[in-house]
């Protein structure tokens, strides 16, 4: 396994009641064609439990995400990833 490969594992383990829960919480709370808002929410509030300020879409459920401790020089933030529900 590569260093890389490690690192994903090692962080999926990390992470791993946090993805099931999500999981279980999702599939216990079905909702389709852009009206996902329970998951949304749901989603939100863990994320920002985890110190990411998120950025939401506006009328369609998701949101982009930074994380608050991703900084370069001159105080810009780096985007870390798109979510969408």
């Amino acid at each position: 396994m590569t260093d890389r490969q490690q690192l994903i594992v090692n962080n999926v383990d990390t992470a791993k009641q946090l993805i099931l829960d999500a999981e279980r919480w999702i599939w216990a709370h079905p909702q389709t064609g852009y009206t996902e808002w329970q998951a949304h929410d749901y989603l939100a509030e863990k994320y920002e439990a985890l110190g990411y300020t998120l950025v939401k879409a506006g009328n369609i459920p998701g949101f982009l995400y930074r994380k608050k401790a991703t900084r370069y020089a001159g105080g810009s933030e780096k985007l870390t990833a798109l979510h969408m529900l």
